[in-house]
């Protein structure tokens, strides 16, 4: 049989592990919270207006089949035979439709220095 200090240890600790529990899951809510409201401002930081509607004016270009403007402003390094099936196949990803709203979902930025 269990001493009474043993039953109240057990009940506390119970107790303890519960609370803690509890802080974490609203800890965790509080950060998805913080993560989900802010990225959309922190789009809009890292994304000049002027990028953005390059970027808009490339997806448009791609929507409509018009590779052979994409392929002009590629870096000549980074084409090749493989290019307009790529982009064929990137095309090919969105609807016919016109969109009904485009908006900047993530962003990556590369330099490359020459030596």
């Amino acid at each position: 049989m269990a001493s009474s200090a043993q039953v109240y240890h057990r009940e506390g600790q119970a107790l303890v592990n519960a609370v803690m529990r509890f802080i974490y899951l609203v800890a965790t809510a509080f950060c998805v919270f913080l993560v989900g409201c802010d990225q959309a401002a922190l789009m809009k930081k890292f994304t000049p207006p002027e990028e953005e509607s390059i970027a808009k004016g490339y997806i448009e270009l791609l929507r409509q089949g018009k590779f052979d403007q994409i392929e002009h402003d590629l870096d000549s390094s980074l084409t090749d035979s493989s290019v307009r099936d790529t982009l064929s196949k990137m095309a090919a990803l969105f609807p016919a439709e016109s969109p009904e709203s485009v908006k900047v979902v993530g962003a990556h930025v590369s330099q490359r220095t020459q030596t």
